[in-house]
């Protein structure tokens, strides 16, 4: 007992003795994390814990990081974005040469950064001695005297550099030239910080270029609720149209800075609006005496209303400059400064306080066309500084009584086997199974307020209702439709209306009600549900509890940072969004319900008592375009009425007919209803054309064989104009009593297009945008019939741009190459079993800068190869000085960089910049120092060659006098690769671009095909398709790939895409590696990309067109490897002084207490060895003895019974912490 009582003192005394060294360090460590609101100062920086609550992340761009004074312009601001300008026909704008971000405006930080000392410059001895002396605008310009000087010089090499103060993240061509913007505050004006954000634009041509920051703050505003927001702007030294030697003239309107917001309605996004044009120069000039107001500052304000039936969200956009690519005429050089970018979510009633008196041209709404969403301050709308976005839409009041409506309440009820059951006793009814709820205190109905009042006299449930969650009843329609089922019983109410509920074909509907329900429980709660008066379709919001809604919070504009909740007083707003797009009239009823809607299965426990109030109900009538918006969800439903109408008609029909000229399709040639009619070389498709004109062809549009009977009898009215006359006159047919001439000129279809040439004529059909989803797959198809001497044109037209005019494409790199899994370029298939590594690669990667060398021992190898470095150069675009330029994303950055140093705000790696032109050749640097040959000057090399970049268009041509009148299935089967492809179809007479006119009397029929899915067949049906091109050339595999000229086989080459990026590690100070080290070539295969064939033969008078497009082997995301990074939210910085020392301090005297237990641990170890020694010779012993006794027993056996051998003590373990 005495050793183990020891053990477990010294195991105390150990405890005790860490917990000690633990709570020291805890202490330490609270000490050192002070109160969350300190600010420290070392010399350099000044940081701060306070948080950014403000609605516009970093909208006063005080929060940043500027790296101990080193980030003189900090070009990352938190909260804010930086790109180019694109222009509406899609090319970007070229990259300032200078630095943009948060510039400090105070004195002596302005000085420091864009003024000179005076003192000289030019020399090291002088630097040395001046350098404590000197700004931060000297130390750069020495930078640049000294690095410029030879190439071998270092900055790191200069004793008196200090590294850790003097590294700028800017170089001297990056110092703003301007005055200092000051802020738009005045000395006496308090707590208004010093830092705001500037766009410098700049580029080596003079003209300037178009750039901008993008909040990454979006404001969300629930239907109810709007907003307005405020920023303030100065312009300064703003020039265009300058050269590389000098700058152009000052601006004098059409360009400047901007303020945009870009805005959205139930998810989908409208033209942004702008204040464009901003000149703060001449809005608010300096005078010539007395005080400059606000400094020469100009704030803007924008009033937002959000829709009334979908959430709304708006971005914030700031800029200077418009255009890219080509389009260049707003481009600016010079200045624009932002600050104080605010944001406030109110009422309603706010926004139409705060607008009440703006003129009506500075509101734009839904409708507003995307020209009269920008407001030009050098033009019209030079003195207005308020503008308004107004989306917001009345509704019209609705009361569920009156003439043509029925409402009707009653238990609800499940026929079952010919059985009314219900859930509680009602005259007529069967009560279900065991059910014994009571209706005793139920209350339903359409009840006003008053009439609500005077039933909680006799009935406390309603008292309560009434008291608990109507006192904020804040609606000004009193009525109410009530639920209240105390007992738990289901109840549901039936709302008719013959007149609102029915809705005429292309016509919408809104309904719009409020609700409010006691706490459900996780029971059946409230539901309404859209009844199809024809057939049972049925749409429900269901098992809805307002007790958990997510309510709407609005701030309080007279307590700064408070917020005035739940605005809606725990009411839930519910939409349903009705269309009819069929060809008739159809209606719907409403149910409104409480608890469960199937009776039948229920016992007690599946009840609830509780109620659900139904108030505030309104309509809209909505255009399409509204409708378009609406969003849906928990509380929001769109219905689609189609009663018995059969779908399957729909998919016959090439498309439906418009309803307006009403029943047109009846007696003659109607308009489609999605589709468009427009001329060829109509403005609609080709850029510049003059004709507008839209469905105004007569002779063009849907016929339906079920009225082929009405046609005739036109026909036989004898009128030459009418359609069917011209056709028959030209088809030479006879217009028979039976029609069976309809079969003779359109076979089996039901609604096809026509369109007839009354003369030398190209027409055609416009259809909607349509989104293939990346890595999905999409068939479109088209059956088409051509006269002789006619042809009809198919396109899928690329609608990602807003110009209409480009096909959809497809296209492989116009160069690529063999490679191996090292990057190493070859001349042959590196997995072939003859392929030898040290004569057939031909070209090794150099680990280093990423270029390539040639191998000497490669049979291609030439003398003149050697000393020189080699790239893939053919694949990149170029920007606006010859560069080879990385790919670019919508936003027009390049979609891959390396942050070699990322304490240089642009360098080589991050400046979107493969290769660097001068003078006819191309670098690997900026500096011009290693010039790089393109990979294409060796013949012979490439795998895959397409130098000319020939582009394959999705678009067929059906000739008339090749198919001999017969039906011709025209079929694109695509699959997307990493990006969405965005395309409209159109059907067209002669072409698009009215070049190839069909001949007078000449006709095209065009009309639908289904075909099913391909997600899972794609792949058959290719090989299917070669198959059939092999057998019916007799090819082999080899002999189809060399001859057959309609194919295209590719292997995706990450080398040689244009969003490659060479890894070079001679850049790389900040150690952040190769991205794509586990990138293997050999993990992509082979495969057919394009392929095309005109099938004749299987199946008879009726040839198949088939396109087959796999964008998959050349659009492909290359993932990056995976690193592990840091980093902060933006809103808060660490202290980076004192504090550090404390928590030095604290962590130093954990790490102790860690190595004491360690030790400890240790030294038990030992100790438990040395008993466990002890114990286990003692066994042994034992052991020896007791066999002994045993063989001893055994002789003694019949006398006496062996005796039993005492149990074992176990040594004890020391390391168990229950053994004390």
């Amino acid at each position: 007992m005495t050793t183990s009582y020891k053990k477990s003192r010294n195991k105390k005394i150990l405890a005790l003795c860490l917990s000690s060294f633990m709570l020291v360090g805890a202490a330490v460590s609270f000490a050192a994390c002070g109160d969350g609101k300190d600010s420290s100062d070392d010399g350099s920086e000044v940081t701060t814990t306070e948080k950014d609550t403000a609605r516009i992340t970093n909208g006063s761009f005080e929060f940043y990081d500027d790296n101990s004074g080193r980030n003189l312009i900090i070009t990352s601001p938190n909260g804010w974005s930086k790109s180019t300008n694109s222009s509406a026909s899609g090319g970007s704008a070229s990259s300032s040469k200078t630095a943009s971000g948060i510039v400090d405006t105070s004195e002596e930080a302005w000085k420091n950064l864009t003024s000179a000392s005076g003192k000289p410059t030019s020399t090291k001895a002088e630097a040395e001695a001046n350098w404590n002396s000197y700004t931060a605008r000297d130390k750069l310009a020495f930078y640049d005297t000294w690095l410029d000087a030879d190439d071998d010089n270092k900055l790191e090499d200069l004793d008196f550099y200090d590294k850790e103060k003097d590294d700028f993240n800017i170089s001297i061509d990056d110092v703003p030239d301007c005055d200092n913007p000051l802020t738009p505050y005045t000395e006496t004006e308090k707590d208004k910080d010093e830092h705001v954000l500037m766009l410098h634009n700049s580029y080596t041509d003079g003209r300037g270029t178009a750039q901008k920051y993008t909040s990454s703050t979006t404001v969300t505003l629930e239907p109810g609720t709007s907003a307005f927001f405020s920023v303030w702007v100065k312009t300064m030294d703003m020039t265009y149209n300058g050269t590389s030697e000098e700058k152009g003239p000052k601006v004098d309107g059409e360009r400047g800075a901007y303020i945009g917001v870009t805005h959205t309605v139930g998810g989908t996004t409208l033209d942004q609006m702008q204040i464009k044009n901003i000149d703060t120069e001449k809005l608010n000039p300096k005078p010539e005496n007395g005080a400059w107001e606000n400094n020469g500052w100009v704030e803007y304000t924008v009033n937002l209303k959000g829709c009334s039936y979908a959430s709304s969200t708006f971005t914030i956009v700031l800029g200077l400059g418009q255009g890219g690519g080509t389009d260049k005429m707003e481009y600016v050089d010079g200045y624009a400064f932002f600050d104080d970018v605010q944001c406030s979510v109110v009422s309603n009633d706010t926004y139409d306080e705060r607008v009440k008196d703006l003129p009506q041209d500075t509101i734009v709404d839904i409708f507003t066309d995307e020209e009269q969403r920008k407001f030009e301050t050098d033009k019209g709308f030079a003195d207005q500084f308020t503008y308004a976005i107004d989306l917001h839409t009345s509704f019209e009041p609705y009361t569920l009584k009156g003439t043509g409506k029925t409402l009707s309440t009653a238990l609800t009820e499940e026929t079952y086997n010919g059985v009314d059951y219900v859930s509680a006793p009602a005259s007529g009814k069967t009560v279900y199974g065991d059910l014994k709820l009571s209706t005793k205190d139920d209350l339903t109905g359409y009840y006003t307020l008053d009439e609500l009042n005077a039933k909680a006299n006799s009935n406390n449930y309603v008292k309560n209702i009434l008291k608990k969650d109507f006192e904020n009843y804040h609606f000004e329609d009193k009525n109410v439709l009530m639920l209240l089922s105390a007992g738990g019983a289901a109840y549901t109410a039936k709302l008719e209306d013959s007149s609102t509920f029915t809705l005429q074909p292309d016509s919408y509907l809104m309904v719009s009600f409020w609700l409010k329900t006691s706490d459900i429980g996780g029971f059946t709660g409230a539901g309404v549900t859209v009844v199809e008066t024809e057939g049972t379709n049925e749409s429900s919001l269901s098992s809805l509890d307002t007790t958990s809604i997510t309510t709407v919070d609005i701030d309080d504009l007279e307590n700064e940072g408070e917020k005035l909740e739940d605005i809606n007083n725990g009411w839930q707003q519910c939409f349903f969004f009705l269309q009819n797009e069929t060809e008739s009239e159809k209606s719907f009823s409403l149910s409104f319900t409480y608890g469960p809607t199937t009776i039948v299965g229920t016992t007690n426990n599946s009840y609830n008592p509780g109620y659900a109030a139904f108030a505030n109900f309104e309509t809209k009538e909505m255009t399409k375009k509204q409708f378009a918006y609406a969003a849906t969800g928990t509380y929001a439903k769109s219905v689609s009425l189609v009663g018995d109408e059969s779908t399957a008609s729909a998919e016959t029909a090439f498309d439906s007919a418009a309803s307006i000229p009403d029943k047109q399709i009846e007696n003659g040639i109607a308009i489609p209803k999605n589709y468009q009619g427009v001329n060829g070389g109509s403005g609609y498709v080709v850029a510049g054309g003059e004709d507008k004109e839209v469905n105004g062809y007569q002779y063009a549009g849907l016929i339906n064989k079920k009225y082929a009977a009405n046609y005739r009898k036109e026909y036989e009215k004898g009128d030459a104009t009418y359609w069917l006359n011209k056709m028959a006159a030209a088809a030479q047919i006879a217009i028979d009593a039976e029609d069976k001439w309809w079969n003779t000129l359109f076979g089996t279809a039901t609604q096809p297009l026509l369109v007839y040439s009354d003369e030398a004529k190209s027409y055609g059909y416009i259809g909607s945008s349509q989104t293939v989803s990346s890595g999905a797959y999409a068939t479109v198809s088209v059956k088409v019939k051509v006269s002789a001497g006619a042809k009809a044109y198919l396109y899928l037209i690329d609608t990602s741009e807003n110009k209409y005019e480009d096909t959809l494409s497809f296209t492989t790199p116009k160069y690529s190459y063999w490679y191996d899994d090292d990057g190493n370029v070859c001349s042959k298939d590196p997995s072939d079993k003859k392929f030898d590594k040290k004569t057939d690669v031909a070209f090794y990667l150099n680990d280093k800068n990423g270029l390539y060398e040639a191998n000497a021992k490669w049979s291609g190898y030439k003398a003149e190869m050697a000393g020189k470095y080699y790239a893939n150069l053919s694949n990149y675009e170029k920007d606006d000085a010859g560069n080879l330029i990385v790919k670019r994303d919508s936003d027009g950055n390049p979609v891959n960089s390396y942050g070699y140093d990322e304490s240089k705000w642009k360098h080589d790696g991050n400046d979107g910049i493969a290769f660097y032109y001068k003078d006819g050749k191309y670098y690997a640097y900026s500096n011009h120092t290693v010039e790089v040959t393109d990979l294409s000057s060796v013949s012979g090399l490439a795998r895959y060659t397409n130098a000319e970049g020939t582009e394959r268009n999705l678009m067929m041509v059906v000739d008339g006098n090749e198919t001999d009148g017969e039906w011709v299935t025209c079929t694109f089967y695509i699959h997307t690769g990493n990006a969405d492809k965005n395309y409209r179809l159109e059907v067209w007479s002669g072409d698009r671009e009215g070049t190839v006119k069909n001949p007078k009397d000449s006709y095209v029929v065009f009309d639908a095909n289904s075909p099913s899915a391909v997600d899972s067949t794609y792949a058959d049906l290719v090989n299917e398709t070669v198959e059939m091109i092999k057998n019916a050339n007799d090819w082999t595999d080899d002999q189809f790939k060399e001859n057959y000229g309609d194919v295209t086989y590719y292997a995706y080459s990450f080398f040689d895409s244009a969003e490659f990026l060479r890894y070079d590690s001679t850049l790389d100070k900040d150690e952040v590696g190769n991205k794509y080290t586990s990138y293997k070539s050999s993990a992509y295969s082979e495969g057919i990309s394009y392929l095309y064939y005109e099938d004749e033969q299987t199946a008879k008078n009726n040839p198949l067109y088939t396109m087959f497009v796999d964008y998959s082997y050349t659009e492909v995301t290359v993932t990056a490897d995976s690193t592990e990074s840091g980093g902060d939210d933006g809103n808060e910085e660490e202290t980076t002084n004192d504090t550090n020392m404390w928590l030095f301090i604290s962590s130093l005297v954990i790490a102790i207490a860690l190595i004491i237990a360690v030790v400890g641990l240790l030294i038990q170890k030992l100790v438990k060895k040395a008993h466990l020694k002890k114990a286990r010779a003692g066994a042994s012993n034992a052991a020896s003895l007791n066999a002994a006794k045993r063989r001893y027993a055994k002789k003694e056996a019949s006398e006496k019974k062996e005796a039993e051998q005492p149990k074992k003590e176990e040594p004890k373990d020391d390391g168990d912490p229950y053994n004390d």
